[in-house]
């Protein structure tokens, strides 16, 4: 049987065609088709004959459990039940992306999800409505296919439906991790690095103000003072992670210094924030925080408008009344301010 090859272009009939290699999935065939790493070759996880067929088409070991891509974060419950909090902070940042995290079930199985960035496999994915099974498109042991030129050259009519969406974006398989409690391990390295895997592994404490000019650094100097007095310079804490604590600012539009009273202010009490430099309070930085502490009411509101899903993770420094901004004032006022948050900062880290 000859593979059915349906080429997007960009129209109207695109959505049918996807919508035939979806009904094709569910159906037990298999479906090639572009990711933001490689091309994936899928099937009807829960189609055991299917299943079967996509490991002897890839000449694998039939034993070795096909990671799920799933089209949103839904489905993670429908899938696996609940998962690991570091799961979920993974999740957070690099998804939709290309990281496969695998996590351990009740009965001591493992399955690895997957939430691809690109709108053709989670299309795909989506209209299946079954959980699919998508290794790369390639025999075991052969590179991974990034145009659909390269999944004939491999795979030729063993595949029965090939979606031609052009190249694959990165032509790298995605970084695949096992997470076990509070712990990661990196089973195989990709696109996401293992500086980076490792860095969101850490509790994230992020504080907020206007500016990040003195109110959000001074914030997070002090804490970085108290938890490097608990014992070394980021220790481990109850959650079984290190401590990283930053500051970003809503009002800023680039790189800039830090206002000169409040390093004074700082310095009084042996504490240096001099080098530094102010950031915009970024997506990236609110996806990659455990715990955001903003200076004021507008400030919450202004994360809340941009991430609605940090709700449970952002609160004000303090809860009764704002941290006001004391630009324009004298050394006083800075410290003043500094006093303040430093007592507000006492109270956060015992919880911390």
């Amino acid at each position: 049987m000859s593979t059915e090859i349906l080429k997007l272009d960009g129209s109207a009939s695109d959505d049918a065609r996807i919508r035939t290699a979806a009904r094709a999935i569910r159906d037990g065939k298999l479906v090639a088709f572009p990711t933001e790493t490689v091309y994936g070759l899928a099937t009807n996880a829960d189609d055991p004959a299917a299943v079967r067929r996509l490991s002897e088409v890839k000449q694998r070991d039939p034993s070795k459990p096909y990671a799920l891509m799933i089209p949103d974060e839904n489905h993670v419950e429908r899938y696996v039940g609940a998962v690991p909090e570091l799961a979920h902070k993974l999740m957070r940042v690099f998804w939709p992306g290309p990281l496969t995290i695998v996590v351990r079930l009740e009965d001591g199985r493992t399955v690895g999800l997957r939430l691809p960035d690109h709108p053709v496999a989670r299309a795909v994915v989506a209209w299946a409505d079954c959980p699919v099974a998508a290794p790369s498109a390639n025999r075991a042991g052969a590179e991974p296919p990034s145009t659909a030129d390269e999944v004939l050259r491999q795979l030729g009519t063993d595949v029965d439906v090939l979606l031609d969406g052009g190249p694959a974006h990165s032509g790298q398989s995605s970084t695949v991790v096992l997470i076990r409690d509070q712990e990661v391990e990196i089973l195989r390295e990709g696109p996401v690095s293992q500086a980076e895997i490792l860095a969101a592994r850490d509790y994230h404490v992020l504080f907020v103000c206007s500016g990040n000019s003195c109110r959000s650094p001074m914030a997070a100097a002090l804490l970085e003072r108290v938890l490097s007095e608990r014992s070394g310079r980021f220790p481990r804490g109850r959650r079984g992670r290190s401590y990283r604590v930053s500051s970003a600012g809503t009002a800023v539009m680039g790189e800039g210094e830090v206002n000169p009273l409040a390093v004074q202010a700082m310095a009084e009490i042996d504490v240096d924030i001099s080098r530094h430099r102010t950031r915009p309070l970024s997506m990236n930085a609110i996806a990659a925080a455990d715990r955001i502490y903003v200076m004021t009411e507008k400030h919450l509101r202004t994360i809340l408008e941009m991430v609605p899903e940090a709700r449970d993770r952002v609160e004000r420094l303090d809860p009764e009344d704002d941290v006001q901004d004391p630009a324009g004032s004298d050394l006083a006022a800075y410290q003043e301010c500094r006093d303040r948050i430093a007592a507000l900062v006492e109270r956060i880290a015992v919880k911390t």
